[in-house]
């Protein structure tokens, strides 16, 4: 509905003059006019709500990321050295109980070793000694007896001293805790109530050439 600005009268909407005072009226701009609030039929686009990652999914920081793998190294340490030790304590808990049996076959293995097989070998625990005595087909024995006959010279042994340091010191590592003194015997092979050579630790203590 549209009224002239000078006299009131109703005018038709596109009027530019007033026809009943003549007065021109003003036009107004079609584009000027508050835009028709949009009505229902015409729905309000829905508003995008940026869609976040997961928490879990998140990259980890990086200074949780490392102290996760030094954990990791940390366990695994731990885990080996509970291993080693348990073996280690389960070995010592063998040694530590051998019986006489026991270490007079592995003094037999070790002299086997060392000496050859022709040998005999006796362990007392009472006395925490190994008595090796010469078999009669050995070349200990041989030596021996002209080492005895005054036949060779004494100088004759060394290799069979050094080979006794051996013995006592491979034994010392395998004895009982208690028993690593253990005491090593060359035995007379003419009397065997006598002995010819004693070491023990790798150290001789008797020598008979002396």
């Amino acid at each position: 509905m549209k009224y002239c600005i000078h006299c009131g009268k109703q005018l038709d909407n596109g009027a530019a003059f007033c026809p009943y005072c003549g007065y021109q009226q003003p036009q107004v701009d079609a584009e000027s006019e508050p835009k028709a609030t949009r009505t229902a039929e015409q729905p309000a686009r829905p508003v995008s709500t940026p869609v976040t990652a997961p928490a879990s999914k998140q990259a980890m920081p990086e200074s949780s990321q490392s102290k996760s793998i030094l954990m990791l190294v940390l366990g695994l340490v731990l885990i080996i050295a509970i291993v080693f030790g348990g073996k280690k304590a389960y070995s010592t808990y063998q040694r530590n109980h051998l019986s006489e049996q026991d270490i007079a076959d592995i003094s037999q293995r070790v002299t086997t070793k060392y000496l050859g097989s022709d040998n005999k070998v006796y362990y007392s625990k009472a006395d925490n000694l190994i008595s090796i005595v010469p078999g009669t087909s050995s070349n200990l024995y041989s030596d021996l007896e002209d080492v005895l006959d005054d036949s060779s010279d004494a100088s004759e042994m060394t290799p069979y001293v050094t080979k006794l340091k051996k013995i006592s010191t491979e034994m010392a590592e395998q004895m009982p805790t208690k028993d690593h003194n253990v005491k090593v015997q060359l035995v007379n092979p003419d009397n065997h109530e006598r002995y010819l050579y004693t070491v023990t630790n790798g150290t001789v203590n008797y020598d008979f050439t002396d």
